[in-house]
């Protein structure tokens, strides 16, 4: 049975509704003796039940976000569309960090190297613009022919997954230093010393983590404050280590970005470290953060970075 979703003819099977109805070309080029196979197609919309895990799919579309969301589901050994440019804020190639996300080795090719809309030519002609993380792991670079890029995907194996800890300076001065993290899984040494903003809870799992570090304060998310404190019981602990803490209400900032949590969360509840610095509900979380710095660095002796 067909239906129409915003115009585009789909094939739904169940719950499950796929953009190919099964006729559109698939060209296999290689298949391994495990049972992996490089398959060919000329757009990303052309995937379908015939497609397993095992598969690698050159496909003739760009690689923009949009493009690689449409056979995320199938969870592909590799996946290589065109570079598309890559064009403004480098959106033909948007989707490799979504494929990185999600496991799957990307890679895009050069425009100069090989036409789009046709996945056969990409894979005959095309060389690589760039490679994600995943499929640099197997040893995929820029330059790359295609057959020997979609071959190292079909028979390489990902490691354990790097996670990237990225943190965001939001202030630097003569106090110090305030780091914004989206989650307290990045954090790192890098945080010694300073004042975090994260779009994490201050939940007890949180103070396991940071109870490692030297730092001047904390600023998270309430979560809604859902029941038992359970969004804020650890900024109990880091009470017991005089660490100031603050959580901002969540309808202020969006959970799991540090730096929302800084640039647009005001304070809903502190701990007591906190409160005798004048932080209380109502407070901005950047003034909050600086107060915690100023009074860390008068209380530790520690000299500002510069």
């Amino acid at each position: 049975m067909f239906a129409l979703v915003d115009g585009a003819r789909y094939l739904r099977r169940g719950a499950d509704m796929a953009l190919s109805d099964g006729t559109a070309s698939h060209d296999l080029v290689w298949t391994g003796a495990d049972g992996s196979r490089i398959v060919c197609m000329d757009s990303m919309g052309h995937v379908d039940e015939r497609l397993s895990p095992s598969d690698v799919v050159v496909a003739g579309s760009h690689t923009a976000a949009c493009a690689v969301e449409l056979l995320l589901h199938l969870r592909l050994r590799g996946v290589v569309g065109h570079a598309a440019g890559p064009g403004l804020r480098a959106g033909g190639v948007s989707g490799l960090a979504v494929l990185d996300r999600a496991g799957v080795p990307g890679a895009a090719v050069d425009g100069d190297s090989a036409p789009i809309a046709d996945g056969r030519a990409m894979y005959e002609r095309g060389r690589v613009l760039l490679a994600n993380d995943g499929a640099a792991s197997l040893g995929v670079t820029a330059g790359m022919p295609v057959p020997e890029a979609t071959l190292l995907m079909a028979t390489g194996r990902l490691g354990p997954h790097a996670v990237r800890k990225i943190q965001h300076v939001v202030h630097t001065g003569q106090t110090g230093t305030v780091i914004a993290l989206d989650t307290i899984g990045h954090a790192d040494e890098r945080i010694d010393g300073t004042v975090i903003c994260m779009g994490s809870h201050s939940g007890t799992s949180m103070a396991d983590y940071v109870e490692r570090y030297r730092l001047h304060g904390t600023i998270t998310n309430d979560a809604g404050d859902p029941p038992e404190r359970s969004a804020v019981r650890g900024m109990d602990r880091l009470d017991e280590r005089g660490i100031p803490a603050a959580v901002v209400d969540g309808t202020t900032a969006a959970v799991g970005d540090g730096r929302s949590t800084f640039d647009t969360g005001i304070v809903s509840q502190v701990n007591a470290c906190a409160a005798r610095l004048g932080i209380g509900p109502g407070t901005h979380a950047a003034d909050a953060a600086l107060r915690m710095l100023a009074a860390g660095v008068a209380h530790t002796g520690v000299s500002a970075p510069r």
